[in-house]
């Protein structure tokens, strides 16, 4: 059920982007965090976010993702759901996710980006810094 969710509302926000760019290259994506079949919601108040983590101590959970696309590009790559976040690969995505030229960019619990290359640009290279940072700690470290 939690990954069906994260398919419907990405599918929710290609549609909604869309009908306003039917000409456009649409990537929209969501994400949910699970913890069995539960889905965690955005906590809305501090009793909430209280009981999120609650529930989230000393248990198993899952990141879930939805991606849905609609129309006309050559490149396809994959776009895992990932139970843990990856810095190097998520980097990688986004470079690939650049290269597609996308004219509006949906991303979970955020508002849709028009012509988001440039906000892509600054995210690589904050992540590229964060990298090369971690690097050269683990290379002193050693």
């Amino acid at each position: 059920m939690p990954r069906a969710y994260a398919l419907r509302v990405a599918a929710a926000k290609l549609e909604a982007v869309s009908a306003r760019h039917p000409t456009a290259l649409v990537l929209a994506a969501d994400s949910v965090v699970a913890v069995g079949r539960r889905i965690l919601h955005k906590a809305e108040s501090d009793g909430e976010a209280r009981t999120c983590l609650a529930m989230l101590s000393g248990r198993r959970n899952k990141v879930l993702g939805g991606v849905a696309v609609a129309g006309t590009f050559k490149l396809l790559f994959p776009l895992p759901a990932l139970a843990t976040w990856h810095k190097g690969l998520s980097l990688e995505s986004a470079r690939k996710l650049l290269a597609l030229q996308p004219s509006a960019l949906a991303v979970g619990h955020g508002r849709v980006l028009n012509n988001p290359q440039a906000a892509m640009e600054r995210a690589i290279r904050v992540m590229e810094r964060s990298l090369a940072q971690e690097e050269r700690k683990q290379t002193h470290a050693a």
